[in-house]
């Protein structure tokens, strides 16, 4: 049986985050601003995950890569008003540590990534 996304989520990046050589999805709720996280077996979906913490309907996704150089992938988020950059440190769905960058871009500037 085909998992499908849960009404109101979408998905928002990719990164391997069980350790097993796969890009696994990212998504996140529009409305909640939850992130799921779906562990996948090239296009096989394996199990899913809620990362427990969830920052509010106002940040976004906006990119996944290794910005601790730990080679995990990472997750980075912007505030919609604000502009401001967050970022999660990742260890499989757990959030290990991060925060908000040193800088906030002007506000008509924005990261790259899921509109």
């Amino acid at each position: 049986m085909a998992q499908v996304p849960f009404a109101g989520y979408k998905v928002v990046g990719a990164g391997d985050f069980n350790g097993n050589g796969q890009r696994d999805l990212v998504f996140q709720n529009a409305t909640s601003g939850q992130v799921v996280l779906w562990y996948m077996n090239g296009n096989v979906f394996q199990s899913g995950v809620s990362v427990p913490y969830v920052p509010g309907s106002q940040w976004q996704v906006k990119n996944v890569a290794d910005f601790d150089g730990d080679d995990k992938p990472d997750i980075a988020f912007q505030n919609k008003t604000t502009g401001q950059i967050v970022l999660w440190y990742m260890n499989l769905a757990t959030v290990t540590g991060g925060g908000q960058t040193t800088l906030t871009p002007l506000s008509d500037y924005k990261l790259a990534g899921p509109p």
